[in-house]
């Protein structure tokens, strides 16, 4: 599912540029950008206020890498890790819903930005 919402923000950064080069260019520094603020190298309380509630609930990593997690480590002795890095803020379908939701959220904006 994170490959159709990295196709949908793509797909927006596309049609949002006004050129190729440009979009290429912008393309890769929003997707580290938003790698940074997933929850996976930094957590949530040690965010800044201002990048906690920007960056981090538009990310495609964020509900992704929550969803994963979950799915593998909740109910077995490594769920001290899901505590650890504050990924229990949404429940693995909640987190699947969301990644539905992005698709649709980018793809509307892409269409809207042609």
């Amino acid at each position: 599912m994170i490959d159709l919402v990295a196709s949908a923000f793509a797909s927006f950064i596309a049609a949002f540029c006004s050129s190729l080069e440009v979009a290429i260019g912008l393309a890769p520094m929003l997707m580290v950008l938003q790698f940074l603020f997933s929850g996976f190298l930094i957590t949530t309380s040690a965010m800044p206020v201002y990048w906690r509630y920007t960056l981090r609930y538009i990310s495609l990593f964020t509900y992704s890498f929550a969803a994963l997690a979950q799915n593998n480590f909740l109910g077995t002795k490594d769920e001290v890790l899901l505590h650890r890095y504050e990924l229990l803020e949404l429940s693995m379908w909640e987190n699947v819903f969301v990644l539905a939701g992005l698709i649709v959220m980018w793809r509307l904006v892409a269409y809207l930005s042609l």
